[in-house]
């Protein structure tokens, strides 16, 4: 992490937009990048880390197609945080190919509505092979690279507000909405952190596995957990997300009244809408 700003800073000075949060885009691109780097290592350092497996990471995706989720700070495990999946959750959509397969998450920037400040990553190594593939790096230029940058990259920035506020892409109206890709990402994000949290899938601290003592010296596992949901059925773990989703609804309705978009208009009911 601490040789990352300094390639972030040069990857943003050349335009690349994901790397940093819009508001930030005024600054130096070597501030947004140490401003970056101080946010990701906050979330890292003081936030517990998950890794699912494949079959966890399918049923997220399952039950994103039909997932609709008011966002609010009991849904989350943490107030910030890393995941991981062994399966990816999205590609990039600069080139709809690079696999999305982390997410760090922590509190809104001040200057916006209250909710929690979502970044996803690609996979740091399979964008390195795409650049040698088409030419634009060398096979030395991208290990000298992946050296800097660590296992990911930023790929997308999103502030998800509390309730009563809605964000769309939790919250589809539209049948464009219900399968937009960024769209299905951040819903099956969003259903990892309700799993957790409803017990749907239990994580397991990865240091009470370990067989044989570390090497001195070697980082303690500290705050990482393993999400696993090998021999489960995907369909029927992503039913039961979908269900928590609806209670969640519900009781969003029942406290706040009509939840709202943006603007403050509320969204009136509709026949599936999962809630009362």
């Amino acid at each position: 992490m601490e040789r990352a700003p300094r390639h972030w800073a040069a990857m943003i000075a050349h335009g690349a937009r994901t790397m940093a949060p819009v508001e930030w885009r005024g600054e130096p691109p070597a501030e947004q990048a140490a401003r970056m780097a101080r946010v990701q290592l906050s979330r890292v350092v003081e936030g517990p880390a998950y890794a699912f497996d494949d079959v966890a990471v399918r049923a997220l995706l399952t039950a994103s197609v039909g997932l609709r989720l008011p966002m609010a700070a009991e849904v989350l495990p943490a107030t910030r945080g890393l995941l991981m999946f062994q399966f990816p959750v999205g590609v990039d959509p600069s080139d709809n190919c690079t696999p999305l397969t982390a997410a760090t998450w922590g509190p809104s920037l001040p200057r916006h509505f209250a909710g929690v400040w979502l970044t996803w990553w690609f996979d740091a190594e399979a964008a390195a092979a795409r650049e040698v593939r088409e030419g634009r790096l060398s096979e030395t230029e991208a290990r000298l690279g992946l050296a800097h940058v660590g296992p990911w990259l930023p790929a997308g920035h999103l502030t998800v507000p509390y309730v009563p506020i809605l964000e769309t892409r939790l919250w589809p109206r539209r049948a464009s909405d219900r399968v937009d890709p960024e769209a299905l990402m951040v819903r099956a994000i969003a259903g990892s952190w309700l799993a957790l949290t409803h017990g749907l899938l239990r994580p397991v601290p990865a240091a009470t596995e370990l067989t044989s003592p570390q090497p001195p010296g070697s980082a303690p596992l500290v705050g990482l957990h393993m999400v696993r949901a090998a021999g489960r059925d995907p369909a029927l773990l992503a039913s039961g997300i979908r269900a928590a989703a609806d209670g969640a609804a519900a009781a969003a309705r029942h406290r706040y009244g009509p939840v709202r978009d943006f603007t403050g208009r509320p969204y009136p009911p509709e026949p599936d809408d999962g809630v009362a």
